[in-house]
This record gives structure tokens, sequence and C-alpha cells, in this order.
């Protein structure tokens, strides 16, 4: 006979998700996963499984855990733009997930589903700008840019700082990588606290 051991074969991953293993039609939960000591009672053990369960609603069966993606990539020093190559990131404040990655100038996505994607900086004049001048931030994934994603910032004064942003969806297709950069059209303007977040938030 199966051995019921009520919370068994529940896991909790990324405080979201959680396993239920279960025996039988009535959806028991039993310690023994429906192998060994569930065979070959009759009770439970027709009709074996697994099922992903959302905490916030829903479910789906199978075995594997759906990847919670999270991504945040900063840098607190001031950068000087050349125009079209990417702003720098120095380092990670959060990665969660097997399938995001940072880089020194990018975060890259390996999971399909749509992203929440939200920049942030202080544009100011670098030394050698000459003013009045308009700076562009460009949002691309895979070196194109995306629809929407963009900033211009007129940088009126030597002495003059302007806190910009923009947020974006991005959609990554199935079995592709995103590679998301910012890029500024125009060359020294000065850059600091750069900040790029991603968030997976829908498949």
């Amino acid at each position: 006979m199966c051995q019921n051991a009520q919370s068994a074969n529940i896991m909790a991953v990324d405080m979201l998700y959680i396993r239920i293993n279960y025996c039988g039609d009535k959806m028991k939960v039993y310690d023994c996963g429906c192998t060994n000591d569930c065979n070959p009672a009759p009770d439970c053990c027709n009709g074996c499984g697994s099922v992903i369960v959302n905490v916030n609603g829903g479910s789906q069966p199978g075995g594997e855990f759906p990847d919670a993606v999270a991504a945040q990539a900063f840098n607190t020093q001031q950068q000087t733009t050349v125009g079209g190559t990417p702003l720098t990131f120095g380092a990670s404040a959060l990665v969660s997930g097997r399938s995001a990655t940072v880089g020194s100038d990018d975060i890259s996505l390996t999971q399909s589903g749509v992203y929440i994607v939200s920049f942030n900086a202080v544009v100011s004049a670098g030394e050698d700008l000459t003013v009045p001048a308009d700076l562009t931030l460009q949002l691309n994934n895979n070196g194109t840019a995306v629809s929407g994603a963009a900033l211009t910032q007129t940088v009126e004064a030597e002495t003059a700082n302007y806190s910009v942003a923009f947020t974006a969806l991005v959609t990554i297709a199935e079995n592709a990588q995103g590679v998301l950069t910012v890029v500024p059209d125009a060359s020294d303007f000065a850059v600091t606290n750069a900040s790029l977040t991603v968030a997976k938030i829908g498949n």
C-alpha cells in the first residue's frame, strides 16, 4: 500500500511554482511518487505523474519548472559615448534564473517569451561636446533597433544633468536568443548611473 505523506513531494521553486507528484485518479499525494512501494497498489497507482502549479493560479502537466527570468545590469561610473557603440555595464545587481546572463555591455536571454525592459541613466555634456546637442539612446535586440524603445535628450548647457529613461516590451522567439544593448547615436556625451533591467512577464 502507498504511504500517504501529505506534504511530501511538494517542492517550492523561486517562490512562484510548486511541483506536486501524485498517484491515482483522486490526485492524492504520496511519498512513493508512483514507483516502488506504490506498485501494484490499485487504489493509488492508476495514473501517475506530476503537475506544475503557479501559486498565482493555473497549472500545467509535466516535470519541468518554468524559469523565472530577471536581470539588472548597471554602471555607476561616468562613460563617454561613442556613436554606434553600446553603453557598458560594469556590474550586475541581480540575475535570477538560468536563462539570463549579463555581459560587459549587454543582457542575453535564452528563454522565449515576452520581457519588460527598462533603462535609466543621467546624461550630461562630455568634455569635448559642443552644446546644444541631441543624444538618442536606442534599445537593440541582436543588433536591430526595438521599435518604441528609444529616447532623445537635448543637452543645452555644459553643466546640466538630465535624467532619462524608457520602458519597452521585447519578444524573444522560440529557439532564439536575445542580446539586448543600449546604443547611443552620437559621441562625446557623458552617461552616468546607467541601468538596464529585464524581467519576463509572459510566454
